[in-house]
């Protein structure tokens, strides 16, 4: 399952934007330009944790804080997400709400009489809309957020006027709905604390379920590791019992990040089914090592994510594993950045990332990236840079000058002097002859 499209109205410092993604997709584009507010969109949409935040949106996610319009009704934000590459559980699952998509309209396809056309190989196939609604609740005095399946609505159903209430009649598209679409979502802040969260929708999070299900789909339990063991209480049964094992997945955390893992566990009551799932994933006991653990630095966060996200990848199996990431170069140094970019591009079923580095868009395929512009009128424009579209100028340079391009979005390459001389001449003619409004 893949964003395929997202859709903004009267969010943050966007008015309205459409943005068309293929598989994975690079935001790039200069300080305002809405790449921030795009993740934040679709952690909203897709997001478990988005359920257990309170506010879950406040005045300052609309859109110049307007929430209420001059006949004293609510403005409501909207968050139209489609989602494409649905497998055959995901169409039985939702069968009741998912739409024929035609690509080449880039719209929905209701006027298909024949649905055994949709399929693969076609132009047209089965999408699954779904929609974030919140506004200001008078009565309530706060503000009221949900997520539901766009189709059908009250309206959809009825030739009357439909629901006239909060999602207009909608389904609810609710925790199990969010945790199937397999969103993961990392912000910029990627310290020890955020890495070695457990909150719902968490790295570590999807790490630990998936791990127990692997663990508990095999055949024969691992064997007890020679090396020793921890005695911890199992929060499932309340014993206590040997759950140092040789680990059940191929590519094990290193032991160094386990021990680093345990020994900056949160307090609380989840600590001890931290160390049983930590305990899990290395074989050897951890007791009996002496590695330098004391590290706080950015350096030891990469590392500690690609541990992670190796881990995750080596688990997830058939399972739907997708990832919103916030600027992916933060505090990353250029080798482990490379490797981090390699390793999620491999194998996370969609990656969608935001970046300003040459480094990390010389690795995305020229059509994977997208420059993002925000107007006057604050409407957001996504322009892809498929390599087909491309001016044949642009086809000659090597991938590194053509990231340098896209990043600059104002910057010319050209072949020759005579053509750089053309530029610039033609640029102060127009100059001259234009208004400050037309001529940037």
């Amino acid at each position: 399952m893949k964003v395929l499209q997202l859709q903004i109205s009267n969010f943050r410092g966007i008015s309205s934007g459409v943005i068309n993604l293929h598989g994975h997709t690079l935001l790039v584009g200069a300080h305002g330009s809405g790449r921030t507010s795009i993740c934040e969109a679709l952690g909203l949409v897709l997001s478990v944790d988005a359920l257990n935040r309170h506010p879950v949106v406040d005045e300052y996610d609309f859109h110049n804080r307007q929430y209420i319009d001059s006949n004293n009704q609510p403005i409501e934000v909207r968050l139209n997400v489609i989602l494409t590459d649905l497998s055959f559980e995901d169409r039985f699952l939702f069968k009741k709400h998912i739409r024929a998509w035609n690509d080449d309209m880039h719209g929905f396809a209701d006027d298909v009489d024949d649905r055994s056309l949709v399929g693969d190989g076609s132009h047209l196939h089965w999408v699954l809309p779904v929609v974030f609604i919140a506004r200001y609740e008078q009565n309530e005095q706060d503000f009221i957020t949900g997520t539901f399946f766009d189709y059908p609505s009250a309206l959809d159903v009825d030739s009357a006027q439909g629901d006239q209430s909060f999602g207009g009649g909608r389904t609810i598209f609710g925790r199990a709905e969010k945790r199937h679409c397999g969103f993961i979502f990392l912000g910029p802040s990627r310290n020890t604390s955020k890495l070695l969260s457990l909150h719902s929708g968490s790295l570590l999070e999807r790490i630990l379920v998936l791990g127990r299900k692997n663990f508990s789909d095999s055949s024969e339990p691992p064997p007890p590791s020679s090396s020793g063991s921890i005695n911890v209480e199992s929060p499932a049964t309340g014993h206590k019992g040997n759950a140092r094992r040789k680990s059940f997945i191929t590519r094990p955390l290193t032991a160094e990040t386990a021990r680093y893992v345990l020994e900056n566990l949160p307090s609380g009551k989840r600590s001890a089914d931290f160390i049983e799932t930590i305990a899990l994933f290395t074989g050897e006991c951890l007791d009996r090592i002496d590695l330098p653990v004391e590290k706080q630095g950015t350096g030891a966060h990469g590392l500690m994510l690609i541990e992670l996200i190796e881990s995750l990848l080596e688990l997830k199996g058939s399972t739907a594993v997708n990832l919103v990431i916030e600027e992916l170069e933060e505090g990353q140094p250029t080798h482990m950045l490379v490797q981090l970019v390699r390793l999620i591009l491999s194998g996370i079923n969609q990656v969608i990332t935001t970046t300003n580095s040459p480094i990390v868009t010389a690795l995305f395929e020229t059509h994977s990236i997208l420059a993002l512009s925000n107007s006057a009128r604050h409407e957001v424009c996504a322009s892809s840079f498929g390599r087909k579209n491309l001016p044949i100028e642009l086809r000659k340079l090597q991938h590194r000058q053509l990231t340098t391009a896209i990043l600059g979005q104002s910057v010319f390459v050209v072949d020759s002097e005579a053509a750089s001389s053309a530029f610039r001449a033609a640029s102060l003619v127009f100059q001259k002859s234009s208004t400050r409004e037309e001529y940037e």
